[in-house]
């Protein structure tokens, strides 16, 4: 499974936090670093949980389980408020 932007989403990074405007016309705040580091790489184009997984690892410092379940955990979030799709 690959997970991407779901387009058209206007988005902006201020301050180093995402701002991200649903079709529904909800405003999503993501405000870690990492998440807004995947995001980018997801807007960059699709990618899988495991590729996402091994670029969250070598550039932040965090052990792996620590890393896959936020991942999972971000993934899910952003799937169920329609900013990201799976295919």
């Amino acid at each position: 499974m690959r997970y991407c932007v779901r387009t058209p989403l206007p988005w902006r990074i201020v301050d180093g936090q995402l701002f991200a405007l649903t079709s529904d016309g909800m405003l999503h705040v993501v405000e870690e670093a990492s998440g807004v580091f995947l995001f980018e790489l997801l807007v960059a184009g699709p990618r899988s949980r495991d590729e996402l997984l091994s670029e969250l690892l070598a550039e932040f410092n965090v052990g792996d389980q620590q890393a896959a379940s936020e991942l999972d955990c971000f993934l899910a979030e952003l799937v169920a408020k329609g900013v990201l799709i799976n295919k």
